[in-house]
């Protein structure tokens, strides 16, 4: 049988805090509260209006009347209708609200309410005299309780030292069960232990398209994960999506449990790394940014335990010692991993290890770009892209090491008697008194523009191409930029030596993309060997791909219905641009329409291995230039009619329509008008007839040509 929590005012007048019968009264489906009091659990009752304390012990205790309200036991909803618009603030004056049961609480924007523990004893931030805002923890480590907090402030939190560690963390919140946390501020919040935002213990926490800032903790200035017991095991997690979690004091993100972070910014944190992830500790972090971190190691990350980061940037972070942008390290040899794919570590600063510092872990990097890091340390430091110590593993496959520099290993500097894994990796352009490499190295396919301190590998060996102090190899590569994709990467420029000098026996399927992901796949290009076609992947995280192609619609053939489709196309971006990016970079703009003007007319030539399933319909399609006008008034109003078709005369559809014209505006006059020529007219028609007939036929495209 199905229950559910109702709610509903007494018939009685009489508004004191008691039990009742549920007969007789109105079901309520909310609770909502319409005041900003707080009244204390000693006066609960007594004005007619809810307060949300009032609502919330309501909600942990079914069968309770407060104010002429009462809940069973299913989740509660608590609302707010203050009565006005405009922004509210409730002042906490009887310390923390506790939930002991299944709710939610909803608010209608950061912006417009606010949850303040800030009303203690004074109003001074981090003084250790106040409370927490919440407290989420029904007593029972057995059961899980689900709740939800959304569209509110949370701040003013100020806890003082207890007892015990669990007493004075969490700033804001301290959760052991199901919490979400969704479009949310958590700012001005102290804690002196774990957390000075949130404080997640053995529970699950989400955090959705929130913001953490300006908060302080002991371990954790944002967010603290302690979820881990005596034996070291994790027991809880922490998810934040879609977030900004900045300029806390100590860590940004303190984790000793399960934590995964995605599409979300880490920045501008001081005294603690942007985040640190603990031994026994797993972290994920996906298409997400930690900037403008300052620690003493480990300016963008400190890992102790296991670390993988898919897609995203590493740039600008400080550290005093070890570890500009990730420090890691491990007690014992090989226990705690860093995995990098495809993202980008550039212009972080150490004094040594400017990118990524290494001490005993495993690290494997995959497809990514280390640029523009340095070490310095007075001059002495080592290893401006990647540093690594111990007899440890550390791999390196299709990636780009360069504009870093240091003292020795401008690219990478190791102390290690195991051999650092390298392949169709670029070490190359870095600025260091010893070579691009101080390691030994076993590898294959690799591009190396200085190897003054670099054994284990030779020139012309196994496919490596390697430089000299008096002879580098430039591998022409462009600056670091957008070039598509989540992250910056270098692009190869023309003749670049990295261009099909990978591996001929590596093929490449379909999924297999460079550092930007799809659409930039490997072995793009190729060339050719004798009269028989040989592809090649390039070497570093960037392949070279073929000029972009203005053949919006694919059938070989650069004409008007591909005009067509960038137009519908323009000013969109993502999926919706696909049918007008020529080159790729997300969007569809002046710069598709400029590839169209210079290869309109032209038909596709396909390499060899593609023409060859190339369909016969496609080729056929290749031969004719056609437009079909009726297509272009999905977005574009007729403005002159012809008079006679057999004349050839021009159809010109040149005003957008009000729908669409915001995205039209922008365009250059000469683009923004459509003419056509007729050219199979029939012999007798009225101008009604032949507007109809001209707009239902096959046109050529009446440019210049």
């Amino acid at each position: 049988m199905k229950h559910e929590r109702m709610f509903s005012r007494p018939t009685s007048n009489d508004l004191l805090l008691h039990i009742e019968s549920l007969e007789d009264r109105r079901m309520l489906a909310v609770l909502t509260v319409q005041n900003n009091l707080d009244d204390s659990l000693a006066n609960l009752a007594g004005d007619g209006q809810l307060s949300l304390r009032e609502a919330i012990e309501i909600a942990n205790n079914p069968g309770t009347v407060i104010d002429g309200f009462v809940s069973n036991d299913v989740a509660d909803d608590i609302r707010f209708d203050f009565g006005h618009d405009g922004p509210e603030i409730i002042l906490l004056k009887d310390g923390e609200l506790a939930i002991t049961s299944e709710l939610s609480i909803t608010g209608d924007g950061p912006q417009l309410l606010t949850i303040s523990a800030g009303n203690g004893r004074d109003q001074t931030f981090n003084t250790q005299d106040g409370s927490r805002v919440l407290q989420v923890d029904d007593g029972n480590d057995a059961t899980w309780i689900t709740v939800q907090i959304s569209g509110v402030t949370l701040t003013g939190g100020d806890l003082e030292y207890g007892t015990d560690y669990r007493d004075d963390s969490g700033g804001a919140i301290s959760n052991r069960e199901h919490l979400t946390v969704a479009d949310c501020s958590l700012l001005g919040n102290a804690s002196p232990s774990y957390g000075g935002a949130l404080f997640n213990e053995k529970g699950s926490l989400t955090i959705t398209n929130s913001t953490i800032t300006g908060n302080v903790g002991g371990e954790g200035g944002g967010i603290a994960n302690e979820t881990s017991d005596a034996a070291g095991m994790a027991l809880g997690s922490v998810s934040i999506i879609d977030s900004t979690v900045s300029g806390n004091t100590s860590w940004g993100v303190f984790n000793y449990g399960l934590a995964s972070i995605t599409n979300t910014n880490i920045t501008n944190h001081t005294e603690g790394s942007g985040i640190f992830n603990g031994e026994a500790a797993t972290l994920n972090i996906l298409s997400s940014t930690l900037s403008e971190n300052h620690a003493s190691n480990g300016g963008g990350l400190t890992n102790r335990g296991q670390a993988t980061i898919t897609d995203s940037s590493i740039i600008g972070n400080r550290a005093d010692g070890s570890g500009g942008g990730i420090n890691q390290f491990s007690r014992n040899p090989n226990v705690s991993s860093l995995t990098l794919l495809r993202t980008t570590i550039a212009e972080n600063h150490a004094s040594s290890g400017g990118g990524i510092a290494n001490d005993n872990g495993m690290v494997t990097i995959t497809g990514s770009t280390i640029s523009n890091n340095d070490a310095d340390s007075g001059g002495i430091g080592n290893g401006g892209g990647i540093y690594s110590r111990g007899d440890v593993a550390l791999s390196i496959s299709h990636s780009t090491i360069t504009g870093n520099s240091a003292n020795s290993g401008g690219g990478i500097h190791t102390f290690s008697a195991q051999a650092v894994q390298l392949h169709h990796s670029i070490v190359a352009q870095n600025d260091s008194n010893f070579g691009d490499i101080h390691a030994y190295v076993n590898g294959s396919f690799n591009l190396i523009g200085d190897g003054k301190a670099l054994t284990g590998i030779t020139h012309d060996m196994n496919g490596n191409r390697i430089g000299t102090q008096v002879n580098p190899i430039d591998a022409l590569l462009g600056p670091l930029a957008n070039n598509g994709g989540p992250t910056k990467t270098h692009a190869l420029l023309p003749d670049s030596p990295a261009i099909d000098a990978g591996d001929p026996s590596i093929l490449f399927d379909a999924n297999e993309f460079d550092q930007r992901g799809d659409p930039f796949t490997r072995v793009a290009i190729g060339v050719l060997s004798g009269v028989t076609p040989t592809p090649r992947i390039d070497i570093g995280s960037y392949e070279a791909q073929a000029p972009p192609s203005a053949d919006f619609n694919n059938d070989l053939r650069v004409d008007g219905r591909d005009f067509l489709n960038w137009q519908r196309a323009f000013g969109q971006s993502g999926a919706a641009a696909a049918g007008g990016d020529s080159d790729h970079d997300g969007d569809a703009d002046l710069s598709d329409l400029a590839a169209w003007q210079l290869s309109y007319g032209e038909t596709i030539i396909l390499p060899p291995q593609t023409a060859a399933v190339a369909s016969e319909e496609a080729e056929t399609s290749a031969k004719v230039s056609t437009v079909d006008a009726a297509l272009s008034l999905d977005m574009f109003e007729e403005v002159t009619e012809v008079e006679s078709l057999w004349r050839d005369e021009s159809l010109r559809i040149e005003e957008p329509r009000d729908a669409v014209f915001d995205r039209y505006e922008s365009l250059p006059r000469e683009v923004r008008h459509f003419s056509a020529t007729h050219n199979d007219a029939p012999e007798e028609s009225s101008e009604d007839e032949a507007t109809t007939a001209l707009l239902s036929a096959v046109f050529t495209r009446a440019f210049s040509d």
